[in-house]
């Protein structure tokens, strides 16, 4: 897949400087999609792992060590251990039900928790008050399950994938070792001295956010409004139906950016690489309308 010049230059120096560097992988990437899936199972299913086809797609897990979380906003997420690869997963779910719907149209930004690690950094508060509300649960699962001394993988998508980004903040300011990160279908996260501080934490490790053809909400927030933009460099699928994607820069015109607003939807928005990470049972395929109608996150 074709590298911007300046990831084949951080990835140079990586190696010059010996240090791991990880590219993005489609196949790690799918896998962790089925954990997301999962989450969307509800609490009983996923802390029983009756999971559906995530029970064989995703990477193996410690049926034991399972915690489901979930707050009064409707914000949730499933926290577990793995046994093969050995580690630990988060994955946070994204809109579901009429608060967390709400959340999504709360815009406007509000400073972020790290005033010391991350001074002058904005986040978009509908989606930073979701992830409050569930963050203490989630670092508490993690250190019941001794994950601190294992490497994290993470995913979330759509309201989720914001999330993640500012929980990928914490899990690195407390040292966490973070294998993978998959931010799918992220809206944009905060303001510019946010996702410059997040990727100075991140180096050359695997995290991307991972968006679909014409889906719209990857533009949101609209960046020419208090300053809105992606912190993570994008992995675009750049077909409805298929595999192929590219790696692109953060705020790319050559990938998920070529589009022009009309040009959106949401259909592309719940799936990507041929399956659904929103949807605990498979779906069928969802009608087309336009993007642009729907006021809220799905």
């Amino acid at each position: 897949m074709p590298l911007p010049w300046f990831h084949a230059v951080l990835k140079l120096l990586c190696l010059l400087a010996s240090q791991r560097c990880l590219a993005y992988e489609h196949s790690m990437a799918r896998s962790l999609a089925y954990l997301e899936k999962a989450v969307y199972c509800g609490r009983e299913k996923f802390q029983k792992w009756d999971v559906g086809d995530s029970v064989t797609m995703a990477p193996k897990v410690n049926a034991s060590q399972l915690r489901f979380v979930q707050s009064s906003e409707q914000a949730a997420a499933g926290i577990g251990r793995l046994i093969e690869p050995d580690g630990c997963f988060v994955a946070i779910r994204g809109t579901f039900g009429p608060i967390s719907s709400l959340l999504d149209a709360v815009f406007w930004l509000m400073d972020f928790e790290h005033v010391l690690g991350c001074p002058s950094c904005q986040v978009v508060a509908g989606f930073y008050l979701a992830y409050l509300s569930i963050r203490d649960q989630i670092f508490h699962a993690l250190a019941e399950f001794q994950c601190h001394q294992r490497p994290l993988y993470l995913v979330g998508h759509s309201q989720g994938a914001a999330s993640l980004s500012y929980f990928l903040f914490d899990a690195l300011m407390r040292k966490y070792t973070v294998q993978h990160m998959y931010a799918l279908e992220s809206p944009r996260p905060g303001n510019e001295n946010f996702a410059e501080k997040l990727r100075a934490l991140v180096g050359a490790a695997d995290a991307w956010r991972v968006t679909h053809y014409q889906d719209l909400v990857p533009h949101l927030p609209p960046p020419g409004v208090f300053g809105y933009v992606h912190a993570l460099p994008e992995i675009y699928y750049d077909t409805r139906n298929g595999t192929h994607y590219l790696e692109c820069g953060v705020e790319d015109k050559n990938c998920s950016g070529r589009w022009w607003a009309w040009q959106l939807n949401t259909v592309d928005h719940d799936s990507f690489a041929q399956i659904y990470p929103c949807k605990c049972a498979l779906p069928e395929e969802p009608s087309s309308f336009l993007g642009f109608l729907l006021p809220v996150f799905t």
